[in-house]
């Protein structure tokens, strides 16, 4: 039996009539479905997610029989599995080819195996953890194809399942895993995983070159999560009973949250009672939305406002 490399190659592969589309019709439907069976189990042994049409994929000939596949042929082979849910087209030149050989839904049961397995129902990682991290060693879902596994993350985040959270980069994006529901504790650090010094982000102070965790003004304690509801309050305390910049940190705490939360949370972020002189004012003006609005209007605080969030979005 002829292999590439480990693999066991089927024994209609030595024949040349099967790398030529054959024109009887139920000759042909045999053909297709060796063919996409053949494809399937290759990509899954090898790992393989995005097939080039143009490209020289190690089944599209064989050189001990001197024949190939020709474009005809491999398009239709492709779009066989396309049909059945099993690849889609990346592009619209027909060019390369995502293979699914398991589909979204079937991905994401495997995820939350994982989370299962691993323990991890309470917890955050980042997504590259997901597919290159040590838990993930030895699984299917190690070295998966990043558009899949997106995919598979938010079809579970459509279901309730977990929560995904926006970071410094692709590879800084994380999730908030649940398998019942979301618990507060976990949103809590999600949120906080936010805010804080991390690889998530970074908040600097306005007027320190410091970020708002190292200084003391944001503590994972300071944030309260109701899930259920979909609320999420942030309470922070200035350096300074008189600080001047008191309301562009919040507004920092707000735009940050703004960008990075599902759209279903209601942010409310509040200064630390006692810790400030004009209290009041800026518990106001933070929690206004034509305020808020009109604040993020003005160029100069919105220049402000991005430099300070700048370790997250630079």
């Amino acid at each position: 039996m002829q292999t590439l490399g480990e693999f066991k190659l089927p024994h209609f592969f030595n024949y040349p009539p099967y790398f030529t589309l054959q024109p009887v019709r139920e000759t042909r439907e045999k053909q297709i479905q060796l063919w996409k069976e053949l494809i399937l189990d290759y990509c899954r042994t090898q790992k393989i997610f995005v097939v080039g049409l143009d490209e020289d994929f190690p089944l599209f000939s064989n050189p001990v029989i001197e024949r190939s596949l020709s474009h005809e042929a491999r398009e239709a082979f492709l779009s066989a599995l396309i049909s059945e849910g099993r690849a889609e087209w990346l592009d619209k030149s027909h060019k390369k080819c995502l293979i699914l050989w398991h589909r979204i839904q079937d991905w994401a049961d495997l995820i939350i195996s994982f989370v299962k397995d691993n323990g991890l129902e309470d917890g955050v990682m980042t997504v590259e953890e997901i597919r290159s991290g040590v838990e993930s060693r030895g699984t299917e879902l190690y070295g998966m194809d990043r558009t899949i596994l997106m995919r598979a993350l938010k079809h579970l985040e459509h279901k309730g399942k977990l929560a995904l959270f926006k970071g410094t980069s692709a590879d800084d994006e994380g999730v908030c895993c649940e398998v019942s529901r979301l618990k507060s504790r976990a949103a809590a650090t999600m949120v906080s995983g936010l805010i804080n010094a991390n690889p998530v982000v970074d908040i600097k102070d306005p007027e320190h070159p410091y970020s708002l965790e190292e200084l003391k003004v944001i503590t994972e304690d300071a944030i309260e999560v109701d899930d259920k509801h979909s609320y999420v309050r942030v309470t922070f305390t200035p350096t300074v009973e008189h600080c001047s910049m008191a309301t562009v940190i919040g507004l920092c705490l707000r735009v940050k949250l703004m960008r990075s939360l599902p759209p279903r949370y209601k942010v409310d972020i509040r200064v630390a009672p006692g810790t400030h002189a004009t209290e009041a004012a800026v518990n106001k003006q933070l929690n206004d939305k034509e305020r808020v609005a009109a604040a993020l209007e003005n160029p100069n605080l919105v220049d402000m406002v991005d430099e300070c969030l700048a370790p997250s979005y630079g």
